[in-house]
C-alpha cells in the first residue's frame, strides 16, 4: 500500500511540475493562478494544497528539480581525476544546455526574479555550488564567511545576468564559449583571494 501512495505522490508532483513549466513557457508567474495549474495538471485544488502552500512553493520545487537535473547531468560528465574547476565548468555548461532547450521557461522565470522571495530561493540553491567551488579551489579555511557569502552572491547575479544576455545573443556565442568565459570570470574572482 505504501508503494502505491508513493507512486501517486510522484505522479502528482510530476503533473504539477509539468503544468507549471508549460504555463511558465507562455506567461509570467504573476499571471498564473493555482486554478490554472490544477486544471492543466488534472489535479484538484485540495490535492495541490496538500503538497504546496502556494504557486511559489511549487516554483521552488520546480527550481530544485531543475537544479538536480543539471547537477546529475554534470556529474555524469565528470571523471574521477577532474578538479574543482572542471566540476564547476560542467555545472555551468549543463546550465547553459538546459537554458538553450528551455528558453521560454527561463524568460518567464527571469520576470519572476523581481519577487525577492523567488530570487532569494533560487540564488540560495545556486550559491551552494558556487561556495563549494570556492572552498575546493581556494581552500575553504582561507576564506572568511563574509567573503564567501558576498562573493557567491556577486557571482550568482553575474551568472543570471549573463544567462539572460546570452538568450539574446545565442547566434554570436555558443554555450561552450559562455561556459568557458563564465568559468574564467569565476576562477579569476576566486583567485584574487
Amino acid at each position: 500500500m505504501e508503494q502505491k501512495l508513493d507512486l501517486r505522490v510522484i505522479k502528482t508532483y510530476h503533473a504539477l511540475t509539468e503544468a507549471l513549466k508549460d504555463l511558465l513557457s507562455k506567461k509570467p508567474l504573476n499571471e498564473i493562478t493555482v486554478n490554472e495549474i490544477c486544471e492543466r495538471a488534472v489535479i484538484r485544488r485540495t490535492t495541490f494544497y496538500k503538497h504546496f502552500r502556494d504557486k511559489y512553493g511549487l516554483l521552488l520545487f520546480v527550481a530544485k528539480e531543475i537544479q538536480e537535473e543539471i547537477d546529475k547531468k554534470a556529474l555524469e560528465m565528470r571523471n574521477s581525476d577532474d578538479g574543482a574547476h572542471q566540476d564547476f565548468y560542467y555545472n555551468i555548461l549543463c546550465l547553459f544546455e538546459y537554458l538553450e532547450i528551455h528558453q521560454e521557461l527561463y524568460r518567464s522565470l527571469q520576470s519572476s526574479f523581481s519577487s525577492s522571495f523567488v530570487w532569494e530561493s533560487l540564488s540560495n540553491e545556486t550559491a551552494k555550488n558556487v561556495k563549494a567551488y570556492m572552498a575546493k579551489s581556494a581552500g575553504g579555511d582561507k576564506l572568511s564567511p563574509a567573503y564567501m557569502e558576498l562573493t557567491s552572491q556577486f557571482l550568482i547575479g553575474s551568472l543570471y545576468q549573463g544567462m539572460g544576455w546570452w538568450l539574446n545573443h545565442m547566434d554570436q556565442f555558443s554555450k561552450t564559449e559562455m561556459a568557458d568565459q563564465l568559468c574564467s570570470f569565476v576562477t579569476n574572482a576566486v583567485g584574487q583571494i
